[in-house]
């Protein structure tokens, strides 16, 4: 599950570079598998930053949605 993650991550961060409108929705879908990944292993630190990294991306597909209309 923990490559999945990555690869979604990855494919935003890719997408995101080239200006995709959804590229944040990979990099949400990544960060939220790592969340659960990271909580389930009680890893609270990489839980955390990566709930924040997802609220992130949440928050870029809103800005960039805004900024298109």
């Amino acid at each position: 599950m923990d490559w999945i993650g990555n690869l979604l991550i990855i494919i935003g961060l890719w997408s995101a570079g080239n200006k995709y409108k959804y590229a944040f929705a990979f990099s949400f879908v990544g960060e939220a598998i790592w969340t659960i990944w990271a909580i389930n292993n009680h890893l609270w630190s990489l839980a955390f930053v990566c709930a924040v990294f997802a609220f992130i991306a949440i928050r870029n597909i809103f800005k960039w949605n805004k900024e298109a209309k």
